[in-house]
C-alpha cells in the first residue's frame, strides 16, 4: 500500500514538473537555412536588438535552426552576442567556401573539416570544448536534419536533434551542426544524415512540434519569432503547358538556368511551416523574410556585404513592416 502511495506521489511530482516546464511562456527564436544568407538573419537580429533592446540569449527559452541556422541558433543558445557571431560568421563563410573541389561531378564541393574547425572555434570562444554535447547548453535547441535511411521505416526521414530528452542531450554539438549543414553536393553526409533544409528549411514548425505537449501545454503561451534568409522571385504568370524538358530546363524562368520543378517544390516547402504556425498561433507568431532582387548562391560568401546592405535598405524601404515587427518583439517578448 505504502509502495503504491509513493509511486503515485512520484508520478504526480514528475507530471507537475513536466507541466511547469511547458505551461509557462515559451519564447522560440527560429532561424532558417540558406547557406551564407544566414548573414542576413544575423543582420536582422542585430537591427532588432538595436531597435528594441531585446537580448536574444537571455529572453528566449528555445532556439531552433536549420542548416546555417543551426550554427546561429546554437551560438546564441550558448550565450554568444550578435556582433561577435556576425563577425565570426563572415570569417567562417570565407574560410569554408573559398576553396572548392575540382571533382564536383563525383564528390562534394567543400571540405567539411574546414567547417568543423570553425564550429569548434566558435564553441571554444563560448567556453565549450569540441566534445561538448547538446545537454551542456544552458538553453533548449531544436535542429532539423534528414536521415538517409531511417531505421524504423527504411526511408529518408526528417529527424530532430534536440536537448529536451536524455537521449538527445548526449549528441555532440559539433555533430548536430554537421548533420544539419550537410547540404547535398556541397558537403558529404554526416552519420547518415544530410541537410535539414531538405525537409524543413524553416524550422519553426519543428520547434512547435517539439515544445508542444497536448496534455500540459497551453498554445497561447507559445511565441515564435521566425527569421528567413530571403526568397527568390520565382513564379509563372498564367497557365503552363510544359513538358518534362521545360519543367527540367526552362531558361525563360526569372532565375535562368534553374530547374523549375525543383524550385517549385523547394519554395512551396519553405512556406508551409510559416503557414501552419501562423494559423495555429495567430498573433503569437511573427515572420520576417524578404524578397531577393537577385539570386544569391548558398556559397557566394563574397556577396555577404551586399546582403548586409540589402537588409539596411529593406528596413528603410519598408518602415511599416519593420515597425510592426519591432512592436511585436516589444509586446510579445517582454
Amino acid at each position: 500500500m505504502l509502495k503504491r502511495i509513493l509511486s503515485l506521489f512520484f508520478f504526480t511530482l514528475v507530471l507537475s514538473l513536466t507541466s511547469m516546464a511547458y505551461s509557462g511562456q515559451i519564447r522560440i527564436l527560429s532561424c532558417d537555412g540558406g547557406g551564407i544568407r544566414g548573414a542576413a538573419t544575423l543582420k536582422i537580429l542585430k537591427e532588432l536588438q538595436k531597435e528594441t533592446g531585446v537580448k536574444f540569449s537571455e529572453q528566449f527559452e528555445v532556439f531552433a535552426g536549420t542548416s546555417t541556422g543551426s550554427i546561429i541558433a546554437i551560438c546564441l543558445a550558448s550565450g554568444m552576442d550578435i556582433d561577435t557571431l556576425l563577425s565570426d560568421y563572415q570569417e567562417m563563410s570565407a574560410g569554408v567556401f573559398s576553396s572548392s573541389s575540382y571533382l564536383t561531378v563525383i564528390r562534394p564541393e567543400y571540405d567539411p573539416n574546414m567547417l568543423k574547425k570553425y564550429i569548434i572555434h566558435s564553441l571554444e570562444s563560448c567556453g565549450y570544448s569540441a566534445s561538448a554535447t547538446l545537454g551542456d547548453l544552458p538553453k533548449k535547441v531544436i535542429i532539423p536534419t534528414v536521415a538517409l535511411d531511417d531505421e524504423a521505416e527504411g526511408r529518408w526521414r526528417l529527424q530532430i536533434r534536440e536537448n529536451f530528452t536524455e537521449e538527445g542531450k548526449k549528441l555532440k554539438i559539433v555533430d548536430a551542426i554537421l548533420q544539419s549543414t550537410a547540404a547535398p553536393t556541397y558537403f558529404p553526409s554526416k552519420d547518415g544524415c544530410v541537410d535539414g533544409g531538405m525537409a524543413m528549411t524553416d524550422p519553426s514548425l519543428a520547434a512547435l512540434m517539439t515544445v508542444y505537449n497536448p496534455d500540459v501545454t497551453d498554445m497561447k503561451n507559445i511565441r515564435i519569432l521566425s527569421i528567413g534568409t530571403g526568397y527568390d522571385n520565382d513564379s509563372v504568370q498564367g497557365d503552363e503547358n510544359w513538358g518534362w524538358g521545360q519543367w527540367m530546363t526552362n531558361f525563360t524562368s526569372p532565375n535562368q538556368g534553374t530547374i523549375p520543378i525543383l524550385e517549385l517544390l523547394m519554395d512551396v516547402q519553405e512556406q508551409i511551416p510559416g503557414q501552419v504556425c501562423s494559423k495555429l498561433l495567430g498573433n503569437s507568431y511573427q515572420r520576417i523574410d524578404f524578397l531577393l532582387t537577385e539570386p544569391i548562391a548558398l556559397d557566394d560568401y563574397q556577396k555577404i556585404p551586399d546582403l548586409l546592405q540589402y537588409i539596411e535598405n529593406y528596413i528603410q524601404n519598408n518602415p511599416s513592416l519593420w515597425s510592426s515587427a519591432c512592436s511585436w518583439v516589444q509586446e510579445k517578448l517582454y
